[in-house]
């Protein structure tokens, strides 16, 4: 099942994804993205494993990994963790 929210202000952002935040080009493009509607898959949440992050984390459609490509962001495959998404 998909869903749509939205990317979160930088601030709610957790260390791991805010460590972009200190590279101008970065932030820029950082600040670009809050706001966002994407698409996750909802069956595909489990637990991330980073330190800087520890929170739960959703795959990303094909179609939100195009749009994130054209705001140039680079997503890594990894998935969109809660700290970087708007949910009720």
């Amino acid at each position: 099942m998909k869903t749509k929210v939205r990317i979160a202000p930088t601030e709610q952002w957790c260390k791991f994804h805010a460590k972009h935040l200190s590279d101008a080009r970065k932030r820029a493009i950082c600040l670009s993205i809050v706001g966002l509607q994407v698409e996750i898959e909802t069956s595909t949440m489990r637990n991330s494993v980073t330190p800087e992050c520890l929170g739960r984390i959703w795959s990303e459609t094909e179609a939100t990994r195009k749009l994130l490509q054209s705001k140039g962001c680079s997503p890594d495959g990894n998935g969109i963790c809660e700290h970087m998404l708007e949910m009720d």
